[in-house]
């Protein structure tokens, strides 16, 4: 048990770390570019190959924290034919494991470190 609770605050003194080196890129990158396929968020998509996450668009936005971005176009129902009028774009926060905030925190490094 006593094992188990240091592995755990040794994790999170790794999260927190980490998430102190992500703030500080962001800040020295940003703004962040436009995403792909997003009229109306900035962020960086971050891909990671986990078994554990199924979503393919997890982003991260300005503020240090990882979102999902849901993208949908209602032209038919509406008889619009202007996808920008149409379009609605969602983000909603992740919920991460520790082992996850890791593992797209470091991903989230690597590429802002990456990006000119």
């Amino acid at each position: 048990m006593k094992i188990e609770l240091v592995g755990k605050m040794k994790k999170q003194n790794n999260i927190e770390q980490l998430e102190k080196k992500l703030m500080k890129l962001i800040k020295e990158k940003s703004p962040l570019p436009p995403l792909s396929n997003a009229f109306f968020i900035s962020g960086l998509e971050i891909n990671v190959d986990s078994e554990s996450q199924n979503d393919n668009y997890t982003i991260l936005l300005e503020d240090g924290k990882f979102y999902e971005l849901l993208i949908e176009i209602d032209s038919l129902s509406s008889g619009n034919l202007d996808i920008l009028a149409n379009r609605n774009e969602q983000i909603i926060p992740k919920e991460f494991t520790q082992d996850e905030k890791i593992l797209y925190t470091k991903t989230a490094i690597e590429k802002l470190i990456s990006t000119d």
